[in-house]
């Protein structure tokens, strides 16, 4: 079991981190990622003495998550709160390839409406 959290503001990295005059802001906006909002509320509740169960139960997550992401901050701490690298297949094509293929299917897609737009002026010119 997991001793009692103890944090400071350094450990959530000053000013640019979570917590704070400016990190406050950063909590509570909008398009701050909700898992990452939620690991801190469960580091913070944790700080503030409250069990994994009554932590849990407060923030609507089973207490298998509030006791991993407490024990990720108490090994690593504001970095163990970050997505670890997935497993898997790496990509077959980068970004620029990726992005290359999609700018060239919506050129094809605009030639090929532009081109039946003619097909259909010249019928009806032709019908006429």
């Amino acid at each position: 079991m997991l001793g009692e959290v103890e944090i400071g503001i350094d450990d959530f990295g000053g000013s640019r981190g979570l917590v704070g005059e400016p990190g406050v802001a950063r909590v509570r906006a909008g398009n701050t990622p909700q898992k990452m909002v939620l690991r801190a509320l469960i580091v913070l509740m944790a700080a503030d003495g409250a069990s994994n169960a009554t932590i849990a139960e407060e923030l609507g997550v089973c207490v298998d998550t509030a006791r991993k992401w407490r024990a990720r901050f108490c090994a690593n701490g504001i970095e163990g709160l970050a997505d670890a690298p997935r497993s898997g297949r790496p990509p077959e094509y980068s970004a620029g390839e990726v992005a290359r293929v999609k700018a060239w299917a919506y050129t094809t897609a605009d030639l090929n409406r532009h081109l039946e737009r003619l097909d259909q002026h010249e019928r009806a010119t032709q019908a006429a």
